[in-house]
């Protein structure tokens, strides 16, 4: 498994299931997302255009996130951690929301290209492993299915949370070159994985 130190991260391609290792401490300064896609150092969704960072500890039972390998699967439980507010409270549900509304008319190429990693037992205490480029919805699961709700239960209060389903695309590698573009802005290039180009001109999850 490809491994990268926290000095290889601003010039690394993206590998599936490599881990990316962050700086010798916990702190918050060390975690490898900011200098590896320009992402934020905290939450869930890290980055919300014009391309999406999405993480994951994958260890909170309230928060069940879930990679299914041979469907290509990846279910994320949304970014409502508390029954203060309303279900689009937070900034990551109304980016799902968002999101839902381009997928239910066909806008696909609003549709963010994802970037998903969750942590990594690595060498450093914030190391990821990077699990893949994804893409809001599913091949064969209708878009009314694709966001749905859950009732999240903490500290015996129960509030509503989303649960959304993302394709990992069929791509091994995300090459440095398609990254610098994309932090530019600009997602259709001659770097653009192909998978990533079938998508959004015509609507192949592959």
């Amino acid at each position: 498994m490809p491994t990268f130190s926290f000095d290889e991260l601003p010039t690394a391609h993206l590998i599936r299931n490599a881990i990316y290792e962050g700086g010798p401490t916990k702190d918050f300064s060390d975690d490898p997302i900011p200098p590896l896609v320009k992402g934020k150092n905290v939450g869930g969704f890290r980055k919300t255009g014009p391309y999406a960072v999405l993480y994951t500890n994958g260890i909170e039972p309230n928060w069940p996130d879930e990679l299914s390998i041979d469907k290509r699967q990846f279910i994320y439980h949304g970014d409502r951690r508390k029954p203060d507010g309303d279900l689009h409270s937070t900034p990551g549900n109304r980016f799902l929301e968002a999101q839902y509304q381009f997928l239910s008319t066909k806008q696909r190429a609003k549709l963010l290209p994802t970037f998903i990693f969750q942590k990594a037992n690595g060498s450093t205490p914030r190391a990821v492993q990077f699990l893949g480029l994804a893409i809001f919805g599913a091949a064969n699961i209708p878009d009314s299915d694709v966001l749905s709700t859950y009732w999240c239960r903490l500290n015996d209060q129960k509030f509503l949370n989303y649960r959304v389903i993302y394709t990992i695309l069929n791509e091994e590698f995300v090459s440095r070159e398609w990254l610098t573009d994309v932090l530019n802005s600009t997602l259709l290039t001659v770097n653009t994985p192909v998978s990533y180009r079938k998508f959004v001109e015509g609507g192949e999850y592959n």
